[in-house]
């Protein structure tokens, strides 16, 4: 009797520290994934934001049925945005979302540490580009690949168009009054003119499916290719390209980066990390 006894009281001690266990769990959990979680009277109370700008409260009991709340984070992360300065001076970060619920865009005052606003764009899943040209913003999307310009002056976001049958924009850049836009997943090159709002695909510059990088100089556009990495240089005038990556590089998965310098062109490989 005596050992049972022990063994009864072994057994509680083991499954109070389990519950325990499982409750400290669900809270670190949590918190990982965005919710806030705090027990109130035997109830585990859950903040869940379910609009851009609101937080709701939730309340379920520990012992109740497993019940479903919607969203728990709509956004993992940001990949794409750059830093400048507004007309008042501030130091300010426009980036875009990835990974979650659907693409959203923000304005991250730095100077007074205060994300200003956030601006989703529904159609599609994030965005791993965008930049600035005098008051407006360019986003580019993916899951569809599609061009979307934002005033910044009258708060006003309109969708260039879509990119054909493509699902990714993985890189943009200007030069002059063009954009120039690389794609997945036919490694497509397409420019905008900002003048006469004119789309044009220049063509396909590889076999393979992703332009994962892009950089200007002169009248030549520097593709990153993937996943078999090769360097396209692309003559805008002739629309004719040529893999000049050098052939001890080539058993790299992509051209993953291209940043101009000066005159100069940096040029990142993934997975190696070498950097020509």
């Amino acid at each position: 009797m005596g050992v049972y006894s022990n063994c009864k009281n072994v057994m509680k001690i083991i499954s109070d520290q389990l519950f325990r266990f499982w409750i400290r769990s669900i809270y670190i959990s949590a918190i990982l994934i965005g919710l806030v979680i705090f027990p109130i009277h035997g109830n585990i109370v859950m903040a869940e934001a379910n609009s851009e700008n609101s937080t709701t409260i939730n309340t379920i009991t520990t012992n109740g049925l497993i019940k479903y709340y919607g969203v728990a984070l709509k956004s993992i992360s940001t990949y794409a945005g750059f830093f400048t300065q507004d007309d008042e001076g501030d130091q300010i970060f426009y980036g875009t979302t990835r990974s979650g619920e659907y693409c959203r865009f923000f304005r991250y005052n730095i100077t007074n540490n205060i994300v200003d606003w956030v601006v989703p764009i529904q159609e599609a899943k994030g965005a791993w580009t965008i930049l600035q040209d005098g008051y407006y913003l360019y986003i580019g999307t993916y899951q569809p690949a599609s061009l979307y310009q934002y005033n910044l002056l009258t708060m006003n976001l309109k969708k260039i168009g879509d990119l054909g049958n493509e699902e990714y924009i993985w890189d943009m850049k200007q030069q002059g009054r063009i954009l120039y836009i690389g794609t997945y997943p036919s490694a497509s090159v397409f420019s905008f003119n900002m003048d006469t709002g004119a789309l044009e695909n220049l063509g396909r510059l590889s076999h393979e499916n992703y332009v994962r990088s892009l950089e200007i100089v002169d009248n030549k556009i520097y593709t990153g290719i993937g996943a078999k990495a090769e360097l396209i240089e692309f003559n805008i005038e002739t629309k004719t390209g040529t893999n000049i990556l050098p052939p001890q590089y080539a058993d790299n998965s992509f051209v993953f980066n291209l940043t101009r310098v000066g005159n100069m062109l940096m040029i990142g490989l993934s997975p190696s990390g070498i950097i020509l």
